[in-house]
Formats: C-alpha cells, structure tokens, sequence
C-alpha cells in the first residue's frame, strides 16, 4: 500500500495516533478535536484529512495496533477445538490493566462507533477461523449471521466485564477466558468442522 511505499506516510499517521493517546490518556478522556490533535502533532488540518477522515479512523488504526502486537496470528493457535487460553487471557489482561483505553468502544457510552463495529468485526474473523475452518468472508450467509452474532455477544460480555457496577471484581482474566471458551463453544456447537483451522488470522477489515 501506500504507507508501505512512502515511510513519510507511515510517519504521519504514526504522529496522529501518538498525539491521540497523548492527549487522552492523563484522564481518558477519548472527546479529543481534530484541532488538538493537529497542534499535538504539529500538522496541519488539511494534512490530517488526506489521512483520516475523523478521529473514530484514529482510535481504529491505534487498536488495531494494539491487537496486533499484544495478539499476534502466532499466538491464537488453537488445540483440543479451542482457541488456547493464553491467547484469550492476554486480552483480558489487558482489558484489566488499562480499561480505559477499550472504553470508547467497550463503556457504557460508546465514543468511537466506527472502531466498535471494527472491533466486532476484528472478533468475527478470529471466531470464523477458529472455530468454523474458514475466513469470515467465505462462509455461508446463514453461518455470517450466527458468526456475527456470537462476536457481537463477545464483545458484550468483555464490557460487562469490564466496565459494569454489577460485575463480580474477583473473577480472574483466567476465569472469564474459561467462561468466554464456553459461551463461544455453546452457540457454535452445531458448526463445528471436523479438522479445525490452525490458526486465527486478521481480516483485512478489522482495526
């Protein structure tokens, strides 16, 4: 792509999505103008649009980063019909160690609806090749639905557990790995290929 071939494009989309974590990380406060962060990041308005066309674009492509290099394909191997607990377990550390930087797409006031639907989607595409054999793209529109449907869930339950008064604080990022593997494995029971896929890869449309 374009960012590949020219490192000053990498570098300015690197500037914005550092000058976003910057400004909102001191109190997480995520509500962060097209403005800031152009001063932040010494560029310029018109710059910042050839680039991204609002700060949702940001916070996308900064947790897609995030993923990527806390949940490598590598590390999403799956055995025994299930994805591996490491895996599911260093995401729900992290959700646990900085809650609020999954807020505007996991809280209870959602900031960045455009990264949510990423992030849902990010969800599908490990869920399609882990437990149905393919890429989310490929399968049946019947199982697409049901797909995006246990994701969506998914996604759910990781803001609950997070975020909500009612949520019970001592439940270890072990043990809603556990009931995550169970609650999956339940609704996708019935699809469950004969040879399961080695791996969880990244669909190109997730953050």
């Amino acid at each position: 792509g374009a960012e590949a071939a020219d490192p000053r494009i990498a570098q300015t989309r690197r500037a914005f999505k550092t000058a976003l974590y910057d400004a909102a990380a001191p109190e997480w406060n995520w509500k962060v103008s097209v403005s800031e962060l152009c001063k932040r990041a010494g560029v310029s308005r018109p710059t910042f649009y050839q680039h991204f066309a609002a700060v949702d674009d940001v916070y996308t492509e900064l947790l897609r980063d995030r993923l990527v290099n806390l949940v490598s394909p590598a590390v999403w191997r799956r055995g025994a019909g299930v994805p591996r607990s490491g895996a599911l377990v260093a995401l729900f550390e992290d959700l646990r160690a900085e809650p609020g930087f999954y807020e505007p797409i996991l809280g209870e006031t959602e900031v960045f609806g455009n990264a949510r639907r990423s992030f849902i989607r990010w969800v599908a595409g490990r869920l399609s090749e882990t437990y149905f054999g393919a890429p989310y793209e490929t399968l049946a529109a019947e199982l697409r639905q049901r797909v995006m449907f246990i994701a969506g869930g998914a996604v759910v339950t990781m803001g609950y557990w997070v975020y909500s008064s009612e949520r019970d604080p001592s439940v270890t990022p072990v043990e809603i790995s556990a009931y995550f593997n169970s609650y999956v494995s339940a609704l996708s029971t019935d699809f469950v290929p004969t040879t399961p896929a080695e791996t969880w890869s990244d669909p190109e449309d997730g953050p």
